[in-house]
């Protein structure tokens, strides 16, 4: 994998999260929703996936109160 491409993954209760690059996958899809960063704040919390202020609810990601919170704690 090139250097200057960053790669994490993480499993939270059934959702698997993998960002590789400015790109978000759950479960293996690419998701839309989230505006590409240069860094990811990702908090996953009793089963929930939160990512630069955004919740993964129901296959979409939603900005929430909840989800700004962990970003900004």
């Amino acid at each position: 994998m090139p250097s200057n491409i960053q790669y994490q993954s993480s499993r939270c209760g059934t959702n698997r999260l993998e960002i590789i690059g400015k790109h978000i996958f759950v479960n293996g899809k690419l998701t839309d929703g989230v505006p590409p960063s240069n860094y990811y704040k990702v908090s996953q919390v009793n089963g929930r996936l939160f990512v630069n202020g955004y919740e993964y609810i129901d296959g979409y990601w939603k900005r929430t109160l909840k989800a700004i919170w962990h970003k900004l704690f």
